[in-house]
């Protein structure tokens, strides 16, 4: 026969409620997390092989990596124009990525070695920098709005 259910008292739901309420206050400081590394080193070794295929694509020893390799051959060797479009437009959008997360973090009246942190971080990363950022932003409305 199994135990009893024991049901949890009022008491410790409300000291798990009270430990998610952050104050407003802790939100004033500067803000800084690093990006998870395996999805940063993901993002940034693409980025040098997209290059690589796009301008040095005699480098590469596509021959060992099978059909993905054939496949890459095929798309520096027949559609070379719309690869390196492709990879200027990711470089852009990598670039307006971290200018825009530099003006998020001024404006949320960060320092301003961390807002090039945060710039710099965006720029090589992209997006998952700047939805740290963002989800901090939202988080630290919603606690000014629950303070007030």
């Amino acid at each position: 026969m199994a135990p009893p259910r024991v049901l949890p008292s009022s008491k410790t739901s409300k000291k798990k409620d009270e430990s998610k309420d952050i104050s407003a206050a802790a939100y004033d400081e500067d803000f800084f997390r690093v990006s998870p590394i395996p999805l940063t080193i993901v993002i940034v070794l693409l980025m040098i092989l997209f290059w690589f295929v796009c301008y040095k694509i005699d480098v590469l020893p596509l021959y060992a990596l099978g059909p993905l390799g054939q496949f890459v051959s095929y798309l520096a060797n027949d559609h070379l124009k719309i690869l390196r479009l492709c990879f200027r437009f990711a470089l852009m959008a990598h670039f307006l990525e971290a200018v825009f997360a530099y003006r998020i973090s001024r404006r949320m009246n960060f320092s301003r070695v961390t807002s090039f942190k945060w710039m710099f971080q965006t720029a090589l990363v992209g997006f998952p920098s700047l939805g740290l950022l963002l989800r901090y932003r939202k988080d630290r409305e919603l606690a000014k709005e629950k303070t007030n």
